[in-house]
């Protein structure tokens, strides 16, 4: 095994890298030791589901790192190299989706590849000082370090996929366009309404604008209306499910908020250029191909 980049076609539901055992510091104790233990391991980025301690990949069990500790090995992974050896790497991965939710947030183009290896970061500032920063926090057990931790790992996050997954930086809102902390509250009610409806006037309301003028506004910031944009957001997800489940057309519809398969297949044409069966097959057809 090589140290090194995992390619993407691999467990696609997370970018992948390996590194040196060494590299995890004291983190190492979290991990299941004897024979048979998994050389995987999963940094959970986010906080939700912290019960969670392993996860089923490509059929073998991985342990899970919670949050925020997470964070924490990836900080000193990123940093310290340490012992480059066959028998004592590890197979780290990142789920996707803290990185595709962050793009979604900031109206970015999602990351294809995210470029990390043991000691990528010796050099970088940002990551020593952010893991310097977290280090303490999380020595101080105070009643605001939840709050100071979310930051912080927030800000950890956010440089990584920046400086190693080219995510761009949040554009600034145009003349006449929805500020920034409108389009998360807005990006925000429509991922939690994905499978319903949220009123124009509900939203509108929230961000303190008239029905016409924040539908002027939201288009003048995406290039689409609300109802567009809803659309397309939900052919994403659609899209998500049917890469990461073997879940029928019918149900994917359903999940994401179309009248019913006939719908989302009109839509997903639309939008796409194929249907939703015949770009799943290319998509299979082309992990294939980059896994052999």
């Amino acid at each position: 095994m090589d140290i090194g980049y995992v390619k993407p076609g691999k467990n696609r539901g997370f970018f992948g890298f390996y590194a040196p055992l060494e590299a995890f510091g004291e983190l190492v104790g979290l991990l299941p030791h004897g024979r048979g233990a998994s050389r995987t391991v999963i940094l959970d980025l986010q906080s939700r589901n912290p019960g969670v301690r392993s996860l089923r990949v490509d059929g073998a069990r991985a342990h899970v790192i919670p949050f925020p500790h997470a964070h924490r090995a990836l900080v000193r992974i990123l940093t310290d190299p340490g012992q480059e050896g066959l028998d004592q790497s590890m197979e780290v991965l990142l789920p996707r989706r803290v990185f595709d939710q962050l793009a979604d947030r900031h109206g970015a183009s999602r990351i294809k590849r995210l470029d990390l290896e043991a000691g990528i970061a010796v050099d970088d500032t940002i990551v020593h000082h952010l893991g310097t920063c977290l280090e303490h926090v999380l020595e101080a057990a105070t009643p605001a370090i939840a709050t100071v931790v979310d930051h912080i790992t927030a800000s950890v996050t956010v440089h990584v996929a920046q400086r190693y997954g080219g995510l761009e930086p949040e554009r600034l809102s145009e003349r006449g366009g929805l500020a920034a902390w409108q389009l998360r509250l807005v990006w925000a009610a429509f991922n939690r309404h994905l499978a319903g409806s949220v009123p124009l006037d509900d939203l509108a309301r929230e961000c303190g604008l008239s029905v016409s003028h924040f539908s002027r506004a939201f288009r003048r910031s995406t290039g689409l209306a609300p109802h567009r944009w809803l659309m397309h957001r939900r052919v994403e997800v659609a899209k998500n499910l049917m890469l990461a489940e073997s879940m029928p057309l019918a149900e994917v519809a359903v999940a994401c908020g179309f009248a019913d398969q006939s719908h989302f297949t009109r839509t997903f044409g639309s939008l796409i250029g194929r249907p939703p069966a015949r770009w799943r097959t290319d998509q299979e057809r082309e992990f294939a191909q980059t896994d052999g």
